[in-house]
């Protein structure tokens, strides 16, 4: 193992550490005074630990390019660390604020929150939702002080968001596809339209005939029936790991892998597609099985709006996914809120990567043809 590399693990088991001992001395003194001080002195630690956390990684990052890493595991853990630091850093200067302001910092809808129902949860929500500018609204910053603090925040988004994670991308699929093209096959691509045109149809129909199957479920058991659950559980679980799989299968042709040489670039583009399509079914009932009867998971704008439907959850899940977040739907419990954020943080990894995939196989294809 190289010295980047060793200083990468060491620096990622450190902040892995911070990470758990902070959240557990905040646990350990909430909800007493000592929560503001716990609090900030946490924010602090991550802020300080970060800077030098990045320059290992850059440091890191450098070395990889003469020399590709066998696997990605390791970068891939240090950024989900990396990316928790930076959450962590403002999630519990949230709390901070809310402990010792004067005012009421925080809102939601038109009533202030108390500063001793803003713990950690709430904060950690309210900041992954302001970094991925979803902005349901169900929480907001209402006073000038709160307000600016999220100015700051969002200005990291703009630097990690916006420049880091499409950069990360990027290097990714280069040194995946150097690495597939090591290894490919001399006999090069043989595609069969017959196989995958089959892949790509039942893709497409199972699209289309899950939400059909759980509208007539819904209809002729009521939502409430237990058949329904169970049916939006598993549809749930199987959607989005097909989408996975297709957005795996498609990159591997995409980069070039020797393993799936009987998918054209067309198909594998319509995988794409099709597998965005089916993350977004796949937690859309996902967050029919947490809108379960009684629960209150979501908030709605409308008085006359009580349950999702397939297509609010739809809907919802879509909205989440482009963070664009209109507000008229939003998460309330804490299971919907986790779902939101699971869905917000690997939706935009998803994305990213599986519309890079689309560029970067468009960009070869015509740089080939011009060849």
């Amino acid at each position: 193992m190289d010295g980047p590399t060793r200083a990468l693990l060491k620096s990622t088991g450190m902040n892995a550490a911070w990470l758990l001992s902070s959240g557990l001395c905040y646990w350990l003194v909430t909800p007493s005074p000592a929560t503001a001080i716990v609090s900030l002195i946490a924010a602090i630690g991550s802020g300080l630990l970060l800077r030098p956390a990045i320059r290992i990684f850059l440091r890191w990052f450098e070395s990889i390019k003469q020399h590709p890493p066998g696997n990605f595991a390791v970068p891939a853990i240090t950024l989900v660390i990396y990316f928790f630091l930076l959450i962590a850093m403002w999630s519990y200067f949230y709390v901070f604020l809310a402990r010792t302001a004067e005012d009421f910092p925080f809102c939601s809808g038109a009533d202030p929150i108390d500063p001793k129902q803003f713990g950690l949860p709430e904060s950690f929500y309210f900041t992954v939702i302001s970094f991925a500018t979803v902005g349901y609204g169900d929480i907001y910053a209402c006073t000038s002080g709160s307000r600016w603090a999220v100015v700051v925040e969002l200005s990291n988004v703009v630097m990690i968001g916006f420049i880091g994670l499409p950069a990360l991308v990027n290097l990714v699929i280069d040194l995946a596809q150097r690495r597939f093209e090591s290894i490919k096959s001399a006999d090069g691509d043989t595609d069969i339209p017959l196989a995958t045109l089959t892949i790509v149809v039942g893709m497409a129909i199972i699209a289309l005939a899950e939400p059909l199957t759980y509208n007539l479920l819904a209809a002729g058991n009521t939502a409430d029936g237990e058949i329904v659950q169970i049916y939006a559980g598993i549809s749930a679980a199987m959607l989005i790991g097909i989408a996975f799989g297709a957005l795996i299968v498609a990159a591997n042709r995409m980069l070039g892998g020797h393993d799936t040489r009987s998918i054209s670039l067309t198909h594998a583009i319509q995988l794409v597609v099709l597998a965005y399509v089916l993350f977004v079914e796949g937690f859309a009932y996902l967050y029919l099985l947490i809108d379960r009867p009684g629960a209150n998971a979501f908030a709605f704008a409308r008085s006359t709006e009580h349950r999702l439907d397939f297509g609010s959850a739809s809907y919802f899940s879509l909205t989440t996914l482009t963070t664009t977040g209109f507000g008229d739907i939003a998460p309330l419990s804490p299971t919907a809120r986790i779902a939101a954020i699971g869905q917000i943080t690997i939706g935009i990894m998803f994305t990213l990567f599986a519309f890079g995939l689309v560029t970067s196989a468009i960009v070869k294809q015509r740089a080939q043809t011009r060849a």
